[in-house]
């Protein structure tokens, strides 16, 4: 066992399992789904053009999304959850603690999915409406995404983002609070990550 390892509190060192099996069983999820070729079913066009109404649609892509989160998105946030794991060690109903804090993870990202789908949605009736649009849809995207993308990189409002997402100690010091409302009330700290992603 290294130096290191002995130094570190053992609650630090711990990940707990059902995380761990939530991520792998997200990629099996994922990685199945496109081998079967199900997941073009999920793809934002398909749900929007000759798919199911829209509420059905909304949450197929909002489930798919999550899979997402927990295979992509989650595992490059597994210092914050360590972290929260062991400074919450010590608190009652640790467990409901450390599920309201995962929800308030998954919340975030499902505002930030819900956002990006509606503002599709709406792509595609601007789309629909312009026979302009509807022959020259360059000028939608990738270039539209691309620019808004660009010129996010000169709002410091990026930069506000990533210096609160930039080390997980940091962030947790900032936003810590006992209890299972404390762990939830994460939520409000975690925006920062999907803003932060877009703008890395």
């Amino acid at each position: 066992m290294s130096v290191a390892a002995v130094a570190r509190p053992p609650a630090l060192q711990r990940i707990p399992s059902p995380i761990l099996l939530a991520i792998a069983a997200a990629w099996v999820a994922a990685v199945t789904a496109e081998a079967s070729g199900i997941a073009a079913s999920f793809h934002h066009d398909s749900l929007l053009q000759g798919g199911p109404a829209f509420g059905l649609a909304l949450l197929l892509f909002l489930i798919s999304w999550q899979v997402m989160t927990a295979a992509m998105m989650l595992p490059s946030s597994l210092p914050l959850v360590r972290m929260f794991n062991a400074a919450s060690a010590g608190a009652p109903r640790r467990g409901w603690v450390l599920a309201a804090f995962l929800g308030s993870y998954a919340l975030v990202w499902s505002g930030f999915g819900l956002l990006a789908f509606v503002g599709d949605a709406g792509v595609h009736v601007a789309v629909n409406a312009s026979p302009w649009l509807s022959a020259h849809d360059w000028a939608i995207a990738p270039s539209s995404v691309l620019l808004a993308a660009g010129a996010f990189q000169f709002f410091s409002l990026k930069d506000a983002f990533l210096r609160a997402c930039r080390h997980p100690a940091s962030f947790l010091r900032r936003h810590y609070r006992r209890g299972v409302g404390g762990g939830f009330a994460l939520a409000r700290g975690t925006r920062c990550s999907a803003w932060a992603a877009a703008g890395r």
